[in-house]
């Protein structure tokens, strides 16, 4: 997933489904969802990385769409998602996203995403 509010919002409606589905959702729900993407850690690995190149300042409507996440109990401080809440928050303090196209820069970088998704790696 890219790093930005609509990533998260569509990987928790992969995780938990859409409110305005949620009767046709329940069949397709996969909790056990694996994130596969960046986050804050790629974003904060600038120098070995050298993702500055592949930030990008967030919209009006990406910042809207942090701060109705937010809103939500799912990520409440303690809650189901706390580490997705505070993705949202550094994106909003940092005013960044990236997209997936920025481990195209980095040599290595979409090998090392992948690895760490596999059991013992």
């Amino acid at each position: 997933m890219d790093w930005d509010p609509d990533g998260v919002a569509i990987l928790s409606v992969y995780k938990y489904g859409s409110a305005n589905k949620a009767m046709e959702m329940e069949d397709l729900l996969t909790s056990c969802i694996q994130r596969l993407g960046l986050s804050r850690t790629d974003i904060h690995d600038r120098e070995e990385t050298r993702y500055e190149q592949g930030l990008i300042p967030l919209t009006g409507r990406d910042r809207r769409k942090a701060r109705q996440l937010l809103d939500k109990p799912l990520y409440d401080e303690g809650g189901a998602e706390d580490g997705w809440r505070l993705e949202l928050q550094i994106m909003l303090m940092l005013n960044i996203k990236a997209e997936l196209q920025i481990l195209d820069e980095v040599p290595g970088a979409l090998h090392k995403t992948l690895r760490g998704l596999s059991p013992g790696a």
